[in-house]
């Protein structure tokens, strides 16, 4: 009898507690913080033992003496310390130490108040501690809820009254904390429902995604896509949900959603980012529909059809294909001939806030004066060059930018190129190599926001890709770059093409131009303009330093006439490329034969009185 009442006792016991699980073995990197000074908390192999990847925290005596670091467990994972008050974990120092541990709220349980508890370390290596919260460490109350996130202080004093002073200068690891698991689901909400008309397309022939009257129940507006077998096999229709409202698949990798249908279908569901950087990795889902009307079909997205992955992020677009097949490991052949009603997507909704608009610059380029027959045109739309013949037409573009902004804001035009640098680089390039040896120098404007920078700092480059040279590059940059990045106004570059031959360029094999960025955590926006190649020895056309002279006959087809009052000492002349074609020395007539030139457009530049003039002219 005591044997049977013994053992009733231990069952009941045995039922009053939770099981202790793991909670947090640090393998998935959850999200934490270090505070107050602490030198690093971050993840780390572990130093000894087969732990794989641990905590790992770096006191600083410099820091204040309550520094530590927090760990916020996974998305509806919670600690439940409402009977079993205890947490363990494993935890590494080679020097002994005390190790205050404090467990707090992040997602409103108005039961979990603040708790705090006080272990010791002996510092021999890997040790399991056990951490009681009902002591009230550091003033704290008995904890009493779910809690969300577990907090460090590596600097208690032994007595647990307070913190050591001095402070310690020690490193620690934890591991493998655990404790009675609580998972918590948000409840699905209704995320679209039609009755707004959201943005819809379909695509790859589809014969129609339309959002309007449902006539097939008392649904209000349905979504209805119309195959077609004279489309794709994988068309399809997608609907972007509202701006500022995301599907969160992280934790619940569900949604629902109401299918219509006369026919036994299988219809693959792919959810996809379009607002976020970097976007959540796409995921799909085939669910079969048994053709009896509407259904309520569960989209789980775990098993990657279409070769995508688990779904884990927040997600803002969500595509149909209704032609997959039923096996769920291609399209249907033949492809079928159906109509369906899409409506009331449900899942876990989240609210987001827009992200601010990109800051623009508060003026447009300036429109550059150089005279259009001494430079090579690679991005212009404004002052001398506009309309010019001499520009220099990309075959191919590679990469992303955020399209032409006009900055102009009058009727007129005068576009910039944006790009976004934590997105991405582009560039554009020919097939063939382009010969630019009459040229000296590159020129670009930019135009870069100050408070744009990525975690790494303000920094990008302008790239020059020579065929089978590689890249070279012009770094701009707050430090340690080859020129200093200015902010919040249109700055202009002339960087000469020898700093690109001393990389290995060399100018009669130029390719391909690119803006780039050590990395996507450098300088985000910037603009450009007024991207030109250009000879130095013959810019400037507009700003003669001789004015006293005339020049004809303009065209010309045998003789070139300069009169000035001094006569001419010397002259050049130069093709649209720069290169110079022709010199005259000593010619005080001022008489010059261009008979031998091809028709086209030149530049002469002649010294009278020790003065240079230059003109243009045409030569028929």
């Amino acid at each position: 009898m005591k044997k049977i009442t013994l053992l009733i006792a231990f069952l009941i016991t045995s039922v009053g507690f939770s099981q202790q699980v793991l909670i947090e073995d640090f393998e998935t990197a959850p999200t934490i913080e270090g505070f107050e000074g602490l030198t690093s908390a971050s993840f780390e192999a572990a130093p000894s033992g087969s732990n794989a990847t641990s905590f790992k925290l770096v006191s600083n005596t410099d820091g204040q003496p309550w520094q530590g670091a927090q760990v916020d467990l996974a998305s509806g994972t919670l600690i439940d310390l409402t009977t079993d008050k205890t947490i363990k974990m494993d935890v590494y120092s080679t020097t002994a130490f005390s190790l205050m541990v404090k467990v707090e709220d992040k997602v409103n349980d108005p039961s979990a108040v603040a708790a705090a508890n006080t272990q010791n370390h002996s510092g021999s290596g890997w040790e399991t501690l056990t951490f009681t919260f009902t002591t009230g460490s550091d003033g704290t109350a008995t904890a009493n809820g779910d809690y969300s996130r577990v907090v460090f202080f590596p600097n208690r004093n032994s007595a647990d009254n307070g913190w050591n002073d001095p402070k310690v200068d020690i490193t620690v690891f934890v591991d493998n904390i655990t404790g009675v698991k609580k998972t918590v689901e948000a409840a699905k909400e209704l995320v679209e429902d039609f009755e707004t008309s959201p943005t819809v397309e379909g695509f790859e022939g589809i014969t129609s995604a339309t959002v309007e009257a449902s006539s097939v129940g008392s649904n209000g507006n349905s979504f209805k896509l119309v195959t077609n077998t004279d489309g794709q096999p994988w068309q399809g229709a997608q609907v972007d949900l509202v701006t500022g409202t995301v599907l969160d698949i992280t934790s619940d990798k569900t949604i629902t959603v109401d299918v219509y249908a006369t026919t036994a279908f299988s219809l693959m569901v792919k959810v996809e980012d379009k607002i976020n950087s970097p976007a959540a990795a796409a995921a799909a889902n085939t669910q079969n529909h048994t053709g009896s009307g509407w259904e309520t079909l569960t989209f789980t997205f775990t098993t990657g059809s279409d070769g995508t992955a688990t779904a884990n992020g927040d997600y803002s677009r969500v595509v149909f294909f209704p032609n997959r097949n039923s096996a769920d490991n291609g399209w249907n052949d033949p492809k079928i001939d159906i109509t369906i009603y899409v409506d009331n997507i449900k899942g876990i909704k989240k609210s987001t806030t827009p992200p601010p608009a990109d800051p623009l610059p508060t003026t447009a380029a300036p429109s550059p004066t150089n005279s259009d027959t001494n430079i090579l045109s690679i991005y212009n739309d404004t002052g001398a060059f506009k309309g010019i013949s001499n520009t220099w037409a990309s075959d191919y573009t590679f990469g992303e930018n955020k399209g032409d902004v006009d900055l102009d804001d009058t009727d007129g035009v005068n576009n910039a190129l944006k790009m976004d640098f934590s997105v991405a680089g582009w560039g554009a390039g020919t097939n063939a190599p382009v010969d630019i040896t009459g040229m000296t120098h590159i020129h670009f404007d930019y135009y870069a926001p100050a408070g744009d920078a990525g975690e790494s700092g303000h920094e990008f480059k302008f790239i020059i890709i020579g065929d089978g040279q590689g890249e070279m590059d012009y770094v701009i940059k707050e430090t340690g770059g080859d020129a200093v990045i200015q902010f919040d106004k249109w700055v202009s570059v002339d960087v000469p093409l020898s700093h690109y031959q001393t990389l290995g360029l060399t100018l009669d094999k130029f390719l391909q131009y690119k803006l780039g960025s050590s990395s996507d955590l450098n300088t985000k926006i910037v603009y450009f303009d007024n991207i030109y190649i250009y000879n130095s020895a013959t810019a400037g056309v507009e700003n003669n330093k001789l004015s006293d002279f005339s020049i004809y006959p303009n065209p010309a087809t045998d003789m070139l006439n300069i009169a000035t009052t001094s006569g001419i000492q010397s002259a050049d002349i130069f093709n649209i490329l720069g290169k110079k074609v022709k010199s005259f020395i000593s010619n005080n007539s001022g008489s010059f034969n261009v008979a031998d030139l091809s028709s086209g457009v030149y530049l002469v530049k002649f010294i009278s009185d020790n003065k240079i003039g230059t003109a243009k002219f045409i030569k028929k």
